[in-house]
């Protein structure tokens, strides 16, 4: 037990000093002791636009606990060795100019990595040493080819609370942890960036929390945020939760699902190099039967029973370039990464607002890209019966004006399915069309 403990100390600045403001962000990944050393060398590289070649010898002057940490590791075997390598992280810096994840996987036995590391050299320097560890100075002297001598200095590491990341360095950390780790797209990052982003205006923090098994947006399981949806009501959503667990058991709901699945087929060129997002995909049905024939596929719901089936079958197929995710286009961010297509099967008419979302569609979509929709004729609101505060099918031309005032190029209908239901004491059959309307 300490023998100068100070119970005060914990009660200190209550409510005024918050700690979270203290907190450092590790910008290079290695170890803390090579941070310093390694900001100031990229520091005398920007200034005087050097490469690795135009550098003959560096001398990184450091406090004794780097040279005690960081000096036994010679000649790093594993990437875990290399972090602790100030040779080898200050090549990282010098050769890719930053010592991420990715550089040192690949790089780090590399014989340009190795031939910098011996040119690298550690020294006690006093003022460094006075400093530490209140402050971490940051010194270099770089010996170029040509004879100079450069010195570089920095007094307080970059991801340091007085030299924090910036929100753009923070995200771009991100999407680089996710794109190493594959947990989870950019877009999801980026979306997910933008809503903390707005967190001193969020209502309750309980929006960032995850709600549903579908697809994590990172590697510690944050997944895309839960709330109501302006996509379907809260009644719909909750309807198709109770449902999910049985719908691929229908075998009507399968035929239809094929059927228009080979209607797509038929009428738009997919290839395995498209992305695609299935929007409003429910258990995935439509896009597990397209699956053969298109690249890397997103599904995305609002409602938690349909993602946590459409994670499982995922799961279950061992497929790595599927997903689930939970995605309201009306009111996310329109994903950062466009797909070459995107389609969906009897979701529309659960959507109040068709222009809109048709807008965000369009946005959601590169260029040539394509949307395939697969929806109800007009009816008279026998399809889902009483109750039901959706659109009651749609018009064709109406529809598609509207698909051209989002700015598509081109919009074609078709009759993909006729389906057969029973409405009170007859069975009637309903009209499904297919849409395909092309982005130039």
């Amino acid at each position: 037990m300490s023998s100068d403990a100070d119970p005060a100390r914990l009660t200190d600045r209550l409510g005024e000093r918050w700690a979270l403001a203290e907190t450092s962000f590790k910008f290079h990944a290695s170890c803390r002791h090579t941070h310093p050393a390694a900001d100031a060398l990229s520091k005398v590289m920007t200034e005087h636009r050097l490469d690795a070649a135009a550098i003959r010898r560096v001398t990184a002057r450091v406090h004794q606990a780097a040279i005690d940490v960081l000096g036994p590791v010679t000649d790093p075997v594993t990437v875990h060795q290399a972090k602790f390598s100030m040779g080898t992280v200050l090549a990282m810096i010098a050769r890719f100019g930053r010592a991420g994840l990715t550089e040192f996987e690949r790089h780090f036995r590399d014989p340009e990595t190795i031939a910098f590391r011996e040119r690298v050299t550690m020294v006690e320097d006093a003022e460094v040493e006075a400093a530490y560890p209140a402050r971490w100075i940051g010194k270099v002297e770089v010996e170029t080819t040509d004879g100079r001598t450069l010195r570089g200095r920095v007094d307080e590491p970059k991801g340091d609370p007085g030299n924090t990341l910036s929100r753009a360095e923070l995200v771009q950390k991100a999407l680089r942890l996710a794109e190493y780790g594959n947990g989870a797209t950019a877009w999801e990052i980026e979306a997910l960036a933008e809503k903390l982003f707005r967190l001193a205006a969020a209502p309750r923090v309980g929006l960032l929390l995850p709600a549903a098994p579908a697809k994590p947006l990172s590697a510690d399981g944050a997944s895309t945020p839960s709330r109501p949806s302006t996509a379907r009501s809260a009644h719909t959503v909750s309807d198709f939760d109770a449902r999910a667990a049985t719908w691929d058991d229908d075998p009507a709901k399968v035929e239809r699902a094929r059927t228009v699945a080979n209607e797509i087929v038929a009428r738009v060129p997919l290839s395995p190099t498209m992305r695609a997002l299935e929007y409003g995909a429910g258990t995935g049905l439509l896009s597990f039967l397209l699956r053969e024939r298109l690249g890397d596929i997103t599904l995305a719901d609002v409602s938690d029973g349909m993602l946590a089936v459409a994670s499982r079958k995922i799961a279950a197929a061992n497929d790595s370039a599927m997903r689930a995710v939970k995605l309201d286009l009306l009111a996310d961010r329109v994903p950062a990464h466009a797909f070459d297509v995107i389609y969906s099967l009897m979701t529309l008419h659960h959507i109040p607002d068709t222009a809109g979302i048709l807008e965000r569609l369009h946005a959601a979509l590169a260029a040539p890209g394509f949307l395939c929709i697969a929806d109800l004729d007009t009816e008279d609101g026998s399809f889902h019966g009483a109750g039901f505060d959706g659109h009651l099918g749609f018009d064709r031309d109406a529809l598609g004006a509207l698909a051209r005032r989002a700015g598509f190029a081109s919009v074609e209908f078709t009759t993909a399915y006729r389906m057969t239901k029973a409405v009170g004491s007859e069975r009637r059959t309903f009209p499904i069309f297919l849409m395909v309307a092309r982005k130039a």
